[in-house]
């Protein structure tokens, strides 16, 4: 898949611009995602993850402690695809 395929798939969901969104305000675990973005289910939530995480916008990071923790931070292909976002939006 190309780039601009990608692009083309992250904006046919809703779902991923908001969690991608969300994921720049700080470093997020699923749980807090789910409670910010009213609507979204947790099926949804880890479907976005795994596509973002795939396509090198969010990081995932393991946290090895018990209980383990999951966290997600913005790449910088995510921080690029969320200013061409913001700059449609703003049309």
């Amino acid at each position: 898949m190309n780039k601009e395929q990608q692009f083309e798939n992250i904006f046919k969901c809703k779902w991923s611009t908001l969690v991608l969104e969300e994921i720049s305000r700080g470093t997020k675990q699923p749980g807090i995602l789910l409670r910010s973005i009213p609507g979204l289910t947790k099926k949804v939530l880890y479907q976005r993850l795994k596509k973002l995480e795939k396509f090198n916008y969010i990081k995932r990071q393991l946290i090895a402690i018990k209980p383990l923790k999951v966290h997600y931070t913005l790449q910088p292909a995510g921080r690029a695809v969320l200013k061409i976002i913001k700059m449609i939006r703003n049309l």
